[in-house]
């Protein structure tokens, strides 16, 4: 087996624009949870019960206050381009070069050369904001949507000619997207790989959902793994890591062992974990 290492890292999260201000909030063991930002939907558009429209203009979460600031100019993008482009691809595209840069490269360097991308994603939020109108709709509506440009964008925007692949798998996607970019490495398919997720909460649809499948914490916390647990919380955010040969990587920050992937098969209902396929 390949001998593999993460040798950057970079990630913009709730009340943490990078990983030294994530570290800090962690070692201070600060909540990030917070009530929606007020610019972020208008519940009443959504909800014709006014209660529900309360509740929803105010659920809390991980949210990151700033979803506009992009320097589009610097990816070569027109404005035009870059203001119909789903946040979660600005936010990959952001986030993709300082982890490359973390790592001690230039993405300029890279150019032409084997560099996989892979992103787990699960939420598509954008898309049911940009399509509602079929008429007023322009390429670079579809090209700012869709799960594939998430990858395919820095790919193609960085000139990488490695393996780039997006991953739904629910909760599971960025863990998948990690053991698929390490099999890629030990197949030779790329010389590195960034290995990122992202998630940005637009709408309340999902917010919706969790409520009515009895998902969403009443505590208002998340608390994994534990026996207070009492459902999720939503957050969003974007994290990226450059994972490459322990021969070649300038920095480590660790190594990869082993990584599997199953299915839970059937459990006491589709949205519900099976604990013996877990463990497994």
């Amino acid at each position: 087996m390949t001998s593999l290492v993460i040798s950057g890292v970079a990630c913009r999260f709730p009340g943490a624009d990078d990983k030294n201000g994530y570290w800090a909030r962690i070692c201070a063991a600060e909540n990030a949870v917070s009530a929606l930002p007020s610019n972020r939907w208008r519940a009443q558009e959504w909800f014709a019960n006014a209660g529900d429209a309360t509740f929803f203009q105010k659920v809390p979460g991980g949210y990151i206050k700033e979803l506009e600031g992009f320097d589009y100019q610097h990816f070569s993008l027109n404005h035009r381009e870059a203001s119909l482009m789903d946040p979660q691809q600005r936010w990959l595209l952001q986030t993709a070069w300082q982890a490359l840069e973390d790592a001690g490269y230039s993405p300029a360097a890279l150019r032409g050369k084997k560099v996989g991308v892979f992103v787990g994603a699960m939420t598509n939020d954008w898309a049911t904001l940009q399509f509602r109108d079929a008429d007023a709709l322009l390429p670079a509506h579809v090209t700012g949507n869709g799960h594939a440009l998430l990858s395919n964008r820095i790919s193609y925007l960085f000139d990488f000619k490695g393996p780039s692949m997006t991953f739904d798998t629910a909760c599971s996607s960025s863990a998948v997207a990690f053991v698929q970019a390490a099999k890629a490495m030990e197949a030779g398919e790329c010389e590195l790989a960034i290995v990122a997720g992202v998630n940005a909460i637009l709408t309340p649809v999902l917010q919706r959902f969790y409520q009515k499948a009895g998902l969403l914490s009443q505590s208002q916390r998340c608390n994994a793994f534990s026996d207070h647990a009492d459902g999720i919380i939503r957050s969003e955010g974007v994290g990226a890591v450059i994972l490459e040969n322990k021969q070649t990587a300038k920095h480590q920050y660790c190594g990869f062992v082993a990584g599997h992937i199953n299915h839970d098969g059937q459990s006491n209902g589709l949205t519900a974990p099976n604990g013996p396929s877990q463990e497994a």
